[in-house]
């Protein structure tokens, strides 16, 4: 087996990608809860009375489904949030040097620096030995 060649902080750059794929995920996920929530308030579901009496399991299951969906999306959601808190609470800890480098990285961009690409990739490695939150 060949040895995967890895950075000393690819752990690091893993996390950015996380945090920048959040916000798209974000934005999808909550158009699938939206979804999903119509789904379960429109859905055509017989009276109680009736359900009661035939003892009908198909139409519970599918309510339970869009039920779950809705707990499984808030879930990830809720998980993708607190990655974003995560981020912003580490940004928020940096110079104002280093958050322009990270703000470029994240947002993979040039920098707008008047600083040499080898100094940038250096303060850029410093900011990933410093994090300790991915």
């Amino acid at each position: 087996m060949k040895a995967k060649k890895t950075s000393l902080n690819s752990s690091f750059y893993n996390w950015i990608k996380k945090v920048r794929n959040a916000d798209d995920q974000l934005a999808k996920l909550e158009d699938d809860l939206e979804y999903y929530n119509a789904m379960l308030i429109g859905y055509n579901s017989p009276s109680f009375d009736v359900y009661i009496k035939s003892n009908n399991p198909s139409g519970d299951k599918r309510l339970l489904y869009w039920t779950f969906k809705i707990s499984d999306v808030e879930d990830e959601i809720k998980s993708l949030k607190q990655l974003k808190k995560e981020y912003k609470r580490f940004r928020d800890g940096l110079t104002d040097v280093q958050k322009e480098v990270i703000d470029d990285y994240y947002h993979n961009r040039k920098t707008q620096l008047k600083i040499s690409r080898s100094y940038w990739y250096k303060i850029l490695n410093e900011v990933s030995k410093v994090s300790v939150h991915y």
